[in-house]
């Protein structure tokens, strides 16, 4: 699939191997209003700041009220595009050897903001 914006809308589009040819699959895309998926390494819990644990046992408590399930690939246009389709939060924190995080501003988190405006 490819996403693709001029800056007016978001459409999704499919290849379909058998024309060969990309086709308009998903016109006019949004992010759902309700999501209730969050996309972290969790693996990397205990290097995270405190308010960033806090969030994540909040997703994690049972309560009927809060239906988050973690979800989590570990490549950034896939967890991504994943939030985008049903709705979700896609974190990549700071940690004590990154203090900065690891995204790149000009080649991933641009390109995905330009997305989601």
């Amino acid at each position: 699939m490819l996403v693709y914006t001029t800056g007016n809308g978001v459409n999704g589009f499919t290849l379909d191997p058998s024309i060969g040819t990309y086709y308009l699959s998903h016109p006019n895309m949004k992010f759902p209003l309700d999501g209730n998926i969050y996309s972290i390494n969790e693996g990397n819990y205990i290097k995270f700041p405190q308010g960033v644990k806090d969030y994540i046992k909040f997703c994690q408590k049972e309560e009927a009220d809060r239906p988050y399930t973690s979800r989590y690939i570990g490549s950034l246009v896939a967890d991504f595009h994943r939030n985008m389709i049903k709705g979700g939060v896609y974190m990549y924190p700071s940690t004590s050897q990154s203090p900065n995080g690891k995204l790149r501003l000009l080649y991933e988190c641009n390109p995905i903001a330009f997305l989601t405006e």
